[in-house]
């Protein structure tokens, strides 16, 4: 199984979820008080305060990823290719855009520590100046944002 398509199978599952979902929440309210399950508009935030704390409590079982830790190949595991990164302009470059990934450029980035939130913003940035496929998908979450 190549990257590509397990990352196209993966997201194709985790957006299928994150969809059933939110309709779900947002059809739930409507089905409370047409049903006359509940009566008041306190109940339904009740009912999601509920919803928000099991999702926190449910959030504690992820592990935290580490990509630093390797395991050894065997005959019954397959192994999958890690992209070379790309250099700081790929304006020119002809290359398919899913089989390499961009850096961030740290050279130009502020000395603030990776925690803070001036880093995170200037990293979003160059995310966003430097990876092609992200200019054409803010307008996706522009709408997407705004729908909800």
């Amino acid at each position: 199984l190549s990257l590509s398509d397990a990352t196209s199978y993966l997201a194709g599952i985790f957006a299928s979820i994150y969809l059933a979902i939110e309709a779900t929440l947002e059809l739930l309210p409507t089905v409370l008080l047409q049903a006359g399950i509940v009566s008041s508009w306190t109940t339904i935030f009740g009912v999601y305060s509920v919803i928000a704390v099991v999702a926190m409590i449910g959030m504690l079982g992820v592990d935290n990823y580490n990509p630093t830790t390797t395991t050894t190949p065997t005959a019954t595991t397959s192994t999958v290719p890690v992209p070379v990164p790309v250099a700081a302009d790929n304006s020119s470059d002809d290359t398919d855009d899913d089989e390499n990934i961009t850096t961030l450029h740290t050279s130009n980035m502020s000395t603030a520590p990776s925690s803070s939130w001036q880093h995170k913003l200037l990293a979003a940035w160059h995310l966003l100046r430097d990876d092609p496929k992200l200019r054409y998908l803010i307008g996706l979450n522009a709408a997407f944002g705004f729908s909800g």
